[in-house]
């Protein structure tokens, strides 16, 4: 089931989400929330520099490729 709620029931949401509850829901699937910050930024952030300063932000993103 496919559930499409509006931009504002969307911010609603995320204002109203804890900071755990939003790491929560980004490390269920990282690339796929990657992907969703990463056009967040490229779409609603007008400035290059502030685009840049938020890229600088993010803490390197690392993967655990073959599990020893």
């Amino acid at each position: 089931m496919t559930i499409k709620l509006t931009d504002g029931q969307v911010r609603r949401v995320l204002n109203n989400m804890t900071k755990e509850q939003f790491l929560d829901l980004l490390s269920e699937d990282v690339e796929k929330y990657v992907d969703w910050i990463c056009d967040f930024i490229w779409n609603f952030v007008d400035s290059e520099k502030t685009q840049s300063k938020l890229k600088r932000a993010f803490p390197p993103i690392q993967m655990e490729l073959f599990n020893d």
